[in-house]
């Protein structure tokens, strides 16, 4: 089961290599409408963070800077 899974980790390491920053990954994850209704990038990171502008897992910082 593991060898199955590992494809899979590689490819997700593989999408985050086009984020310099965790800052990035979190405003990749957020919207237009984020920014006009809300009132700064730092809240629209925020909701990205708590989860709520992706479909599977969103990544803490230390996940994110492991990969």
């Amino acid at each position: 089961m593991i060898k199955k899974l590992r494809p899979v980790l590689l490819e997700a390491d593989r999408r985050l290599l086009q984020y310099k920053t965790y800052e990035d990954y979190l405003d990749a994850l957020g919207s237009i409408q984020d920014e006009c209704y809300l009132a700064s990038m730092e809240c629209s990171r925020t909701v990205a963070e708590l989860g709520y502008r992706s479909s599977g897992e969103t990544l803490t910082r230390e996940q994110f800077e492991k990969s």
